[in-house]
């Protein structure tokens, strides 16, 4: 690995984890050079690699990986200065409505002498949290692959569009990256949201703080210091409690759903396409053995809460999980429970399993045991491309992006924001495989919906983001989904999914139609 020292892909940390330790629990390397394909103009055919499913716990980060330094950006072009200090006037939390204490109520205007933290007269601050140090860590865990666009690029490049548009509410947008080393982060999860929140509170106060973690440390920290949280990409799902914590005035999610959303969907769509029909777990196909359920998952609140909103469904339905299996946040922990869990779902006569990651389906395969997969919803292309095809024979799922969920071959077709955003990668010279793709809708979606909100609140503040996110609707046009709604009710936009399953004759996943379920 150390001859040829080519970079580790900016892939999401789940991509570069969940694939070394799926294959490493085999004692095999699988480069993911051969899965991410050439860079190409941002409509071509790259291979999809897209997040793998790590066992929450090497934990719930979920953020791409990308170079670059974290110092502060005011992008009009390509000028560098510092972040602004945190003027007076911060607006609080409330415990309901619309207008956080502190905020004005009314319609408010740019000009407003209410403004939120990382605000001046003349400049609005964000801030985006993105991991370094990826190629020491991809070789830790024996993956290589092709570097591409750096996702600091792609984010320059948008800020850059809402500014040669005027800005936001007036104000020249600035961008402050924060640097987070991602083997720190791996041994140390916590110190790593310490890091994020002193930089962001107390170093470089910003307006909103765009993340990729979910994690309920980030969530009380940004509310307590007055900077509402972005949520960005598509696959961090979260409780529908966490969009109510602290008022509801500081986390949005506008191109993922909620845990119960997420449930009631997702089993929908497999009872509406018999997956719980009778299955022999050593063929890996129909077969008369009794039907029982297997959940295997971390033992976090956020996970807990996800899979007991899958056991609300299924109860519903008058099913229940006949054995679960749950592991703590450390990887060491994840792996040992995950081996554990094959070789007693086996035992146990488990034939269709919930919540497996990658490399439980790799330890299966070695021990000749083929259950039914509700295969995890976020896992997508790249976890198919990485596991047993024998595995996956019957495995059924949902999804909500099309360059998470599958492979060019199988896209439906261009979203609705698909187009825009492309326009301004190309515009600043950017291109890249599919991956690239991916992420670079999702910083678009992430900076455009906070543009739209701000300019639909009329006011740079808690409050005003607040309204402008509710008063969104269907109106904003993403480009990473099928289609986003935001309201007074939802504070995340992914309200459809479509039906997905394993196509053995192309070893890959599909959308099962064209018809979204909601």
């Amino acid at each position: 690995m150390r001859g040829t020292r080519s970079p580790v892909r900016r892939l999401p940390v789940l991509v570069v984890l969940a694939v070394a330790l799926s294959t490493a629990a085999c004692g095999t390397t699988v480069p993911l050079a051969s899965e991410a394909g050439g860079a190409q103009a941002i409509s071509g055919d790259g291979l999809s690699v897209d997040p793998g499913q790590l066992p929450y716990g090497v934990s719930d980060l979920t953020a791409p990986l990308a170079q670059g330094p974290g110092a502060p950006v005011a992008v009009d072009g390509g000028t560098t200065g510092s972040a602004p200090g945190t003027p007076a006037g911060v607006a609080g939390a409330t415990t309901g409505g619309s207008a956080p204490t502190g905020s004005a109520t009314g319609g408010g205007s740019a000009g407003s002498a209410v403004k939120g933290r990382g605000v001046t007269d003349t400049t609005i601050t964000i801030g985006a949290a993105i991991p370094t140090g990826t190629e020491a860590v991809g070789q830790a865990f024996g993956i290589s692959g092709a570097g591409s666009v750096s996702e600091e690029a792609m984010w320059n490049a948008v800020v850059t569009d809402v500014n040669r548009s005027g800005g936001v509410l007036g104000r020249k947008l600035v961008l402050y990256n924060h640097s987070i080393d991602l083997a720190s982060y791996v041994a140390n999860p916590e110190r790593t949201y310490g890091e994020i929140c002193a930089d962001f509170k107390d170093d470089h106060p910003v307006f909103a703080a765009f993340v990729y973690i979910g994690d309920p440390t980030l969530r009380s920290c940004f509310a307590k210091m007055g900077t509402p949280m972005m949520l960005y990409g598509a696959f961090t799902t979260l409780p529908e409690a966490a969009f109510r914590e602290n008022g509801g005035s500081y986390l949005y999610a506008p191109t993922s759903l909620s845990h119960e959303r997420l449930a009631r969907l997702f089993i929908d769509s497999l009872l509406a396409n018999s997956f719980t029909a009778t299955w022999n777990t050593t063929s890996g196909g129909p077969g008369v053995e009794p039907v029982k359920l297997g959940l295997i998952h971390a033992d976090t609140p956020d996970q807990n809460n996800l899979y007991a909103a899958y056991r609300r469904e299924l109860g519903k339905r008058g099913l229940e999980f006949d054995d679960t299996v749950t592991y703590s946040g450390s990887a060491s922990d994840a792996l040992a429970a995950t081996k554990s869990a094959v070789l007693r779902f086996k035992a146990n006569g488990i034939t269709h399993v919930f919540g497996a990651s990658a490399f439980f389906l790799r330890d299966a395969e070695s021990q000749s045991y083929r259950p039914r997969y509700a295969y995890l919803p976020g896992l997508g292309a790249l976890g198919a491309a990485n596991s047993p095809a024998e595995q996956l024979k019957g495995a059924l799922t949902v999804g909500w992006a099309p360059t998470q969920d599958v492979n060019q071959p199988e896209d439906p077709g261009k979203t609705a924001g698909a187009g825009r955003c492309e326009t301004v990668m190309r515009a600043a010279g950017l291109a890249g495989n599919r991956q690239d793709v991916k992420l670079m809708y999702a910083v678009c979606d992430a900076v455009y919906s906070f543009d739209a909100a701000a300019e639909g609140g009329r006011e740079a503040s808690v409050a005003g983001l607040r309204r402008g996110y509710e008063s969104l609707g269907t109106s904003f046009r993403p480009a990473l989904t099928f289609a986003a709604r935001l309201d007074p009710d939802r504070h995340y936009g992914v309200s459809s999914v479509r039906d997905m399953a394993y196509d053995s004759a192309c070893t890959c996943l599909k959308y099962m139609s064209s018809t979204n379920r909601s």
